[in-house]
């Protein structure tokens, strides 16, 4: 891109001498009818053949240049009126800001490289300021976008220099906080074009030199994409999706790229300068294709201007709101654009036809679409295994085991409760969760699961009436399970609670023992049965190791490991836990006899533990 400067106005000509002089130059070269002099120029009204226009308009240029005045042709009322005056002596500027912003971007586009890199390589932020990291950003990212973006300005500059124009280094503009370190570079121009031929080469020098400099980066990055062949990510909530303008498309059918995988970071430059070239080709205001429309159709270039204005507003309205930027920068920097000197002389034939090829990389290169994030997804779906219908007296416990699948594009925290309040009351929650088909059970206090991307997770999500209730009560509610970071992604899977009236307790007589090698104890059990119902229980002991225990209600020739037992309602019953230890045991341990009472009509068990000391 090249930044067009107004043609300053003319300075008062010199001495009356001058005149003359400027006044037998242009009658050299021009049939002359009428002389007009104006306050700071002279006007001639010639007879002009317009085949002959351009190589005379350039030699009195040359002529007039050499005192230090500059001529313009133009067509007035039917007339040719050239104009010549003297143009104020533009100031000389160093090049230290070029030189800083060179530095800067170089700088920025590393930083930008690097984070590619650090991504591409899934090394990830750890990795972010290793050596490694730096020389893979800097060399597969840095340097070949800031070459890309060199040659498109160098190749500006020196068409300046080529026609005469006065031009600028060129000014790079980095952008730290942007993904590819910089919003590009242009060129300052600091004189008149001298005609539309010049400005058309102006124009296309640039675009075509960065086009041809970004195939060779693009089909290095894409070979490279393909022989590292790096998967995607299963998390790709939040990433940044590129759309491969149709060039790219082009190449992928002699290089193929395998689907589902990273873009190289060098793939990366060759997109950014085919991205470049396209939105500097666009036909409006200042840009590259701007230079080109005006030298192409003259004046009336201003109706391509706004055409690909009202393109640019209408993609942005509808489909990427970046366009909408560029069009309102294009607006701020103006539509306008200054007429050349020789304005009137048409460019070649052979121009048009380039100016053919320019609108085919426009196209090639243009991505209605160009990037978009991938909205974070947290979608799962989640499902009660077996019934869900609970019920619960004091104490006892209900587990719901609930199989969740992760079908968003992110790893899924969820959050699980119990709706509505008359349901939740007097209940306490517990939760594990084992991630895929055969995970470990994970305990958590806080009544969240973390589920993996596309993975599946099982919870278990046990309730408990912890407080007796004086009415039995049966309660339709569901279980509310919710993406902690997108609460309105949730699903609500019915269940009904029987709360039931009542209670009952176990009581051990001891409720400890302290027994030494070889030695047979027994325990008294004493059940409480408060409940209006006869309450059937089922009692398990499970014993370590070397050790041994059986209960009995009647008979000790009875006794076995799983007790089958009824208690009559509101009464009491009793049987005997019967305890052996091993031949040896040693002094001073501890050891855990577990008592499981599973109330069997509602499938809830209540667990005790009697405690012996070795001796």
């Amino acid at each position: 891109m090249e930044r067009m400067m107004d043609t300053p106005p003319p300075q008062a000509l010199d001495a009356a001498s001058e005149v003359e002089s400027v006044r037998k130059i242009v009658e050299k070269h021009f049939k002359v009818y009428e002389t007009k002099l104006n306050a700071d120029t002279i006007s001639f009204h010639c007879d002009v053949d317009k085949l002959t226009l351009d190589e005379k308009f350039r030699a009195l240029r040359a002529e007039v240049g050499a005192m230090g005045y500059t001529p313009v042709v133009t067509y007035q009322r039917g007339e040719y009126v050239i104009t010549v005056g003297k143009l104020p002596k533009g100031k000389q500027r160093g090049i230290w800001v070029n030189v800083a912003l060179l530095i800067a971007t170089i700088a920025s586009t590393v930083l930008a490289g690097m984070d590619l890199w650090a991504s591409y390589s899934g090394k990830g932020v750890s990795s972010f300021l290793s050596l490694e990291t730096v020389l893979m950003g800097a060399l597969t990212f840095a340097l070949p976008i800031m070459l890309i973006l060199g040659v498109h300005e160098m190749s500006h500059y020196y068409a300046a220099r080529k026609h005469g124009v006065a031009a600028s280094l060129p000014f790079f503009i980095p952008a730290p906080f942007l993904f590819i370190g910089t919003f590009g570079a242009f060129i300052s121009i600091r004189g008149p074009i001298p005609d539309r031929r010049s400005l058309f080469d102006l124009g296309v020098a640039g675009p075509i030199a960065g086009f041809l400099a970004a195939i060779p980066v693009a089909i290095i990055g894409s070979a490279l994409t393909t022989s590292g062949a790096v998967p995607v990510p299963a998390e790709t909530g939040g990433a940044l999706l590129i759309s491969m303008p149709l060039i790219y498309q082009a190449l992928d059918f002699f290089m193929p790229v395998p689907g589902n995988v990273l873009m190289h970071p060098m793939a990366m430059a060759g997109w950014v300068g085919f991205l470049v070239t396209a939105i500097n080709l666009l036909p409006a205001g200042s840009l590259d294709g701007g230079h080109i429309a005006r030298a192409i159709f003259g004046s009336k270039y201003r109706y391509a201007s706004w055409a690909a204005i009202i393109v640019l507003f209408a993609l942005g309205t509808f489909l990427y709101t970046g366009w909408l930027i560029f069009a309102l920068i294009i607006l701020l920097l103006g539509t306008d654009h200054a007429p050349p000197l020789n304005d009137i002389t048409p460019i070649s034939s052979k121009r048009k036809g380039v100016s053919i090829a320019i609108a085919v990389i426009l196209v090639s290169c243009f991505a209605i679409v160009p990037m978009e994030n991938i909205a974070p997804d947290y979608s799962f779906e989640a499902d009660i295994e077996g019934s869900n219908l609970a019920n619960i007296s004091v104490g006892a416990n209900h587990t719901f085991t609930i199989l969740i699948e992760s079908t968003g594009n992110l790893d899924t925290k969820l959050l699980f409760d119990i709706q509505p309040a008359a349901l939740r009351s007097n209940l306490s929650l517990d939760l594990k969760y084992s991630i895929g088909a055969s995970g470990e059970n994970i305990s958590v206090e806080n009544l969240t699961a973390t589920v993996p991307v596309k993975g599946n997770a099982t919870a278990y999500l046990t309730i408990v009436l912890s407080k007796a209730i004086q009415q039995t009560v049966e309660i339709n509610g569901s279980i509310l399970v919710s993406a902690t970071d997108a609460p309105e992604v949730n699903r609500a899977l019915p269940i009904t609670v029987l709360k039931i009236a009542g209670n009952y307790s176990c009581t051990l007589t001891p409720a400890s023992l302290t027994m030494s090698g070889n030695q047979t104890r027994t325990i008294q059990a004493n059940v409480t049965n408060n409940y209006p119902h006869d309450l059937p229980l089922q009692v398990t002991l499970i014993a370590p190791g070397g050790w041994s225990a059986w209960a009995y209600d009647d008979d000790p020739a009875n006794a076995t490991s799983r007790l089958n037992f009824t208690v009559n309602a509101t009464s009491n019953a009793s049987f005997t836990v019967k305890i052996s230890s091993p031949f040896s045991v040693t002094a001073g341990d501890t050891v855990v006899v577990t008592m499981d009472l599973l109330e069997k009509d509602n499938a809830e068990v209540r667990v005790q533990k009697i405690q012996i000391t070795t001796a």
